[in-house]
């Protein structure tokens, strides 16, 4: 189980730098693919930045973690798209939630999966511990995934919850943005704390559907690169990590559903030009331009 949130621990006296296998060794064999689809994962410094060394509260500093390369990743087998007719990611509402059109049609674009919202489903409904922390009411994530268990369509790949609730992981965290399994193909996020002007929230919003439903994949935290798969602590580091997979998670990804790279990044392109992140723009042009070099 894997999520990203503030936790009450103390963060270690000196952050050091985190674990990081070598990024070019952590990719798999490539030959086997065409010259265009191998500039897909190619590394140019001015699209991936180096992992930062962590500050006092960022995730790394309270989490260390060790890498997983492609090669880890396709060795821990994984589920399969379209393995024993599982082939849809469904997006389950929790209760009224906003956005899940937009949500649903980035979520397509950025897994090359069909992707469905389900009707929603009352809060009221869901056997879930609470607390109160911080004058807000929490919901206990663990749990919530318990109960998207027992409702996952037959011909799920993975489902997603998304709700206006606050959640906890936990008694040692104070919260956390989003929750996830990488084996029982269910997770949760909740868009509580995406307060602020609606480009911002949206893009927080589609920061933590990817990041969560790519531990649904396999995908553990990342630490060869800045990437979408990065640990997050707290909204500032959320902020400062793209909405990009790498180039070893892109991979992984790969393995899983053989996507074009080029059409992925062109449905992107306009999926983030339609939603005004200029950011996410500039970095999928950048990579087809790579592409077709």
């Amino acid at each position: 189980m894997l999520g990203c949130g503030d936790s009450s621990q103390a963060p270690a006296p000196t952050p050091s730098p985190p674990a990081r296998a070598q990024p070019s060794r952590a990719l798999d064999n490539l030959s086997d693919l065409p010259p265009a689809a191998r500039r897909a994962f190619e590394s140019h410094p001015e699209d991936f930045r180096p992992l930062a060394s962590p500050g006092p509260n960022d995730w790394l500093s309270v989490h260390p973690e060790e890498p997983q390369s492609v090669g880890d990743f396709w060795l821990a087998g994984p589920n399969r798209p379209g393995a024993d007719g599982r082939g849809t990611l469904y997006i389950q509402p929790l209760g009224v939630v906003p956005a899940t059109d937009s949500l649903r049609a980035f979520a397509s674009d950025y897994f090359a999966l069909p992707v469905v919202v389900l009707p929603t489903l009352a809060l009221s409904e869901l056997e879930v511990r609470r607390r109160h922390n911080a004058g807000r009411e929490q919901w206990l994530a663990p749990e919530m995934l318990g109960q998207l268990e027992q409702r996952l369509p037959a011909d799920a790949y993975a489902m997603i919850g998304l709700t206006m609730v606050d959640l906890y992981p936990g008694e040692d965290f104070n919260f956390v943005f989003g929750y996830a399994s990488t084996r029982n193909r269910t997770g949760v996020f909740s868009l509580a704390r995406y307060a602020g002007e609606p480009r911002k929230a949206n893009e927080r919003a589609f920061k933590i559907l990817a990041h969560e439903t790519g531990h649904m994949f396999g995908m553990a935290h990342c630490t060869h690169y800045a990437c979408i798969m990065n640990g997050v602590n707290h909204a500032e580091e959320l902020d400062r990590s793209p909405l990009s997979l790498c180039p070893v998670c892109l991979r992984k990804l790969h393995r899983q559903t053989n996507f074009d790279p080029a059409a992925r990044y062109e449905s992107l392109l306009s999926r983030y030009r339609e939603a005004d992140l200029h950011d996410a723009a500039t970095f999928a042009q950048q990579r087809l331009s790579r592409i077709e070099e």
